[in-house]
């Protein structure tokens, strides 16, 4: 089975529904409330770290099992433990409702997998087997984590804020895409890593212009 990727967006205005307990649903809401969705878990018997995060406003639980219309103005669905008939019932609905369905362990009946995932802020960087083997994925990630440091959450910022400055300064695309590539291609992430930062900023400096940079003043 064949996976195409995709990266949900503005979860914050959109809610995100978890059933069940078991092994996996810690791991499920924290990915959900770490890309900033409205998290309703729904489970009779939820782990102490959720309950902990209910009563702190971190998410909505309901203390019970899957009822009819609980997926009403739900952009996606997690099922981590339900019985079969659950499940079935899950699954009607979702797809009447054109809701994101995925049940855990169950790749066929889902409409999306979740990957193994590596955060560096807004960084993201997800591995998937497309449900197939959940552990390779989990290996490649770990790998992945030793090359990528918190330096590059740290260049993204910069980029980020230097975004406007750049679109605003320089008109031709291709002259602003080799500044891109050449802040890419620099010694700058070196820079950052071993905790040069006032030496990275001048290095981007250089390769950006300092009108640019200065309008990059206080946001970061």
């Amino acid at each position: 089975m064949n996976a195409y990727p995709v990266y949900l967006t503005n979860l914050d205005e959109q809610r995100a529904v978890v059933v069940g307990s078991g092994p996996s649903v810690e791991r499920k809401v924290t990915g959900l409330l770490d890309a900033d969705a409205r998290v309703t878990l729904i489970a009779p018997d939820p782990p102490p770290q959720l309950s902990a995060w209910a009563e702190a406003g971190r998410l909505e639980w309901r203390d019970r099992r899957y009822r009819r219309g609980d997926l009403q103005t739900a952009a996606l669905v997690i099922v981590t433990e339900a019985c079969e008939e659950a499940k079935m019932r899950i699954r009607k609905d979702a797809r009447e409702q054109n809701v994101l369905l995925n049940i855990t362990g169950d790749t066929a009946q889902s409409t999306f997998a979740n990957g193994a995932v590596l955060r560096r802020g807004p960084l993201v960087v997800s591995v998937s087997t497309a449900g197939g083997a959940p552990s390779l994925a989990v290996r490649i990630r770990e790998k992945l984590a030793e090359e990528v440091g918190a330096e590059y959450e740290e260049l993204l910022t910069i980029m980020n804020a230097l975004r406007d400055p750049m679109q605003e300064q320089v008109s031709d695309v291709q002259a602003r895409r080799d500044r891109w590539y050449a802040i890419l291609d620099s010694d700058v992430l070196e820079l950052l890593s071993d905790g040069r930062r006032e030496d990275a900023l001048d290095r981007i400096e250089s390769i950006v212009g300092p009108t640019i940079m200065k309008q990059t003043e206080g946001c970061f």
